[in-house]
């Protein structure tokens, strides 16, 4: 906790999140649920996610060499809650990427998903909007959102 980093959150006295972190303090596991526990691993490559697996899935994600520009908000895990919301509970904890994801794939036997991450930039360099292209089998959609500060 000296470094601000969770290691565990209670819900309802039964329901319980564990959070484990490699030395440099990114997140390297993330458990969670009442009885049969799962487990999302985390694998990080010169500072940034590149994989996150739970059981037999396995998202990747590709950076690019823009940073947020900002300290307060975790793009990463607002991109995971639109590709696969399961995943979005890296954002709970630890460090996030030290460049700014571009695209994130989780493949499927039946339904692949994809998106691509677009960014603007306003005046002090902080992110100001992101377009992301969501591709779920023949689907495609876009979305735009855009940050003030």
């Amino acid at each position: 906790m000296q470094e601000g980093r969770v290691t565990e959150r209670i819900e309802g006295g039964n329901y319980r999140d564990r959070f484990a972190y490699n030395p440099d303090g990114t997140l390297a596991a993330y458990t969670f649920g009442p009885g049969s526990e799962q487990v999302m691993n985390y694998q990080w490559t010169d500072g940034n996610l590149t994989q996150i697996t739970q059981n037999q899935q396995t998202a990747t994600i590709e950076s690019g060499t823009e940073t947020a520009g900002i300290a307060n908000i975790d793009l990463l895990a607002y991109i995971f809650m639109e590709l696969l919301p399961e995943m979005s509970r890296y954002r709970l904890t630890g460090l996030t990427s030290r460049n700014l994801p571009i695209a994130c794939s989780v493949p499927g036997t039946d339904n692949s998903k994809r998106i691509t991450i677009a960014y603007e930039f306003g005046e002090n360099r902080a992110v100001s909007k992101i377009t992301i292209n969501k591709l779920y089998g023949d689907q495609e959609t876009t979305a735009t959102v855009t940050l003030v500060y």
